[in-house]
């Protein structure tokens, strides 16, 4: 297993580009249910960050606006 930095960034790399020593390292990590369903959450999230692009806001993007203000309503129910 590789230390928890590196393997922090390989479970949140789309499975595609990863090598077949990284990928069965995943896999094997995601073996178990609960950290199937984390690792996927952090992929979404990460491929969110990467499409919003460098120095662009939430509010330039019209999808990620309206998932902000979704977010915001639902911490309102806390």
């Amino acid at each position: 297993m590789p230390p928890a930095r590196q393997l922090a960034g390989l479970l949140v790399q789309p499975f595609s580009v990863l090598d077949e020593g990284d990928a069965a390292v995943v896999s094997r990590v995601e073996q178990d249910d609960t950290a199937r369903t984390v690792t996927g959450l952090a992929r979404r999230f990460t491929a969110l960050m990467r499409a919003a692009g460098k120095g662009k806001t939430v509010a330039d993007d019209q999808d990620a606006a309206r998932g902000h203000r979704r977010l915001d309503h639902a911490g309102a129910d806390l």
